[in-house]
This record gives C-alpha cells, structure tokens and sequence, in this order.
C-alpha cells in the first residue's frame, strides 16, 4: 500500500514531516489508528503546519492523542488550556456561582466541560470544581456514578439526607457514594478549589436535583477521609533511596493494579484509586509501566517529564495523562516541594462504546 492509497491529496513531503518530527514508531502508531478513522490527511496536515506542538512550548493540545481511540501515548493537558464552564445548574445565579474545567471526560453527551481539550475517556471523569465564598450548590442531587472531592483551597461543608454536615479542609477527601443525596456549600472565607473525581462515565443531565426539604430514605450517606488521618507510606522498592525518594498516601483505593498505601484509611472502590505522591526537590520518579491508567495532577511545584525526546515542564493544575502499558521518567529540580495528585483507572480499551 502506497502513502497516496489512505492519504489521498496528501503529499509524499507531508508524511516525511511527521516522519522527521515525530519519529517512524509514533507516526505508524497514529497512522494506524487515524486509517480506521479516516481521519489521517488531517492529523498529518496539523503535523505540518505546526498546530500539534511540541509539549515544550508551553501549550500541548490533548487533541493529538484524544481522537487516537485508546489514548495510546502519554499526554500533556494544560490548565491554561481549558475555558471556565459555567453551565451547571443554576451557577450563574448569585448564591450559586461555581464553574468547572475537566482533564478527563466523557464522549460526546456524556459529562466533559472542555470536549476539545479533555481525554476522552469511558472509564471516568476528572475535574475542578471553583466554589467562591459565600456560594454554594441549589439543594441536594444524586449521580448514578460516584462522585469524590478533593479540597485543595478552602473550606467545604458537604450536607446529605442524614442531617448531619460534614467538613473537610485542603487536602481532605469528600466521598459520595452513587445514589446518595448530596449538595455542598463555601463554609468559609476563602474560595474553594476541588478536584472531583467520578468512578464513571454519567451523561448530561443525568444527574436528579430535589429541594432542600425532600424526604428520602435508606440512602447511602457521604464519607470523609480526613488528610491527617493518612501516613505516608514508601510503596515502591526504590522510594526510601536518595535520589528516587518520595512518600505517597491514599484516600480511595483497593482497585486492582493500583498502589494502596492507605488500605485502612482510603475507601474502598473497585474501579478507581485516588492518592497523592510528593517528591523533595532532586528527587524523581524512575520510568515504569503501570497495568492501569494514570492521570498526575500538579497541585504543587514543577514537575519535569520528557516526551518525545524533549524535557517538558508542567505547572500548577497541569495534567499528565499515562496509559496503561507506558512509561515515564518524572523529577523534581526544585527548587519547591512538587505533589502530584493522582487518578487510576481502567485500562481505556480501543473498540468500547461508552454505555448506554
């Protein structure tokens, strides 16, 4: 089979491009991928023209793997890339302002405030969540999938069907089980920031929303797991050694193939870990394959990586995407602490729809 047979119009000049750009392994992955969508005249085009960039300028479009289906390489998602969304409910009212970014998301009428920027995933979704003072969500709702927090700012008050509110500061892990009735509020004077984490997928407008005073019954109630309550904890071999040093703690865990450095702490889920792992400056994380996939958060410091071949820098909120099966070398040339938020989950499979 010739160049011109699957990219009619495209130039032999164009593929020879991505060949010296990206290096013949990567191009024939993409190829092989981008032939049964169709889609390889125009992801060699953006080759060309520069539109997919390195990840080392600063701005690394999640599209350049996001339409390969599976994710098959590792990738960049930058904060700085992904616009505010202020379409969930009732956020543009005062009382209940709030807006949200998504790293990780659904397909196409599933829950993913930036389709063009996020990974596309049918496993699970992740995001942010900015909770200003004085603002809170309308009433309580339930999700078909679970929905977890992570509180990086502020300070939160989740209130259920038990009455009872339920506090976390930074840090803190807010855990809503699927069917539990569920709303939370700013209890203080700083705004807050989250991450959400769900253990699916769930479509747009799935989610059911009930007055303040709706009854409910024998329903799931919310979780804590509370930062101080977690030891740091050295999981791999190399952790305690100068050099690859670095601790690690857990608040969701017991899904099989992932790290449980907590495993009497973190609250059990079968489908997804949640964890941080922090490095001291000159410190770094050797190159190792995972059975799962992984997205890294930065919520503090700079962490260094190197993708195809150049060393790439990422910032606060920025987001590392691995697959399951690569590898990849992370450090720390300080001059900060650099902790790294993490999320595992399920392999994404090529060929699996999302459900229905």
């Amino acid at each position: 089979m010739l160049v011109r047979d699957i990219m009619p119009g495209v130039s032999f000049f164009v593929f020879k491009s991505a060949l010296t750009n990206v290096g013949a392994p990567r191009t024939l992955q993409y190829l092989c991928s981008a032939v049964k969508r169709g889609s390889v005249r125009g992801w060699l085009v953006q080759r060309q023209t520069g539109t997919l960039q390195q990840a080392s300028t600063g701005s690394t479009p999640a599209r350049r793997v996001r339409h390969i289906q599976g994710n098959a390489m590792p990738s960049i998602v930058r904060f700085n890339d992904l616009e505010a969304s202020w379409n969930t409910r009732q956020a543009r009212q005062p009382g209940y302002m709030r807006w949200l970014v998504t790293w990780v998301g659904g397909p196409a009428e599933y829950i993913n405030t930036n389709p063009d920027d996020a990974i596309e995933s049918t496993q699970c979704a992740v995001g942010m969540m900015y909770l200003p003072r004085g603002q809170r969500q309308a009433g309580k709702h339930t999700h078909g999938v679970t929905e977890v927090y992570i509180v990086l700012r502020g300070q939160l008050e989740g209130f259920d069907a038990s009455g009872h509110p339920h506090r976390s500061g930074p840090m803190d892990c807010t855990y809503i089980p699927a069917g539990c009735p569920h709303g939370v509020r700013n209890c203080g004077l700083d705004d807050v920031v989250l991450i959400w984490v769900h253990d699916g997928i769930e479509r747009n407008d799935a989610a059911v929303y009930y007055a303040d005073d709706h009854p409910f019954g024998d329903v799931p109630p919310i979780k804590l797991v509370r930062f101080a309550d977690l030891e740091a904890a050295f999981p791999e071999p190399d952790a305690r050694e100068p050099g690859t040093m670095r601790w690690s703690v857990n608040w969701v865990g017991g899904f099989a193939g992932s790290v449980d450095p907590n495993p009497d702490s973190a609250v059990r889920n079968d489908k997804i870990s949640i964890g941080m792992t922090v490095l001291e400056p000159g410190n770094s994380i050797p190159r190792a394959a995972r059975r799962v996939t992984r997205l890294y958060l930065v919520v503090e410091g700079q962490l260094i990586t190197k993708l195809e071949n150049t060393n790439t820098c990422l910032g606060y909120l920025d987001g590392l995407h691995v697959p399951a099966g690569e590898a990849v070398a992370l450090r720390n040339n300080g001059p900060s602490l650099l902790r790294l938020l993490w999320v595992d989950c399920q392999p994404i499979q090529s060929g699996i729809s999302a459900p229905n």
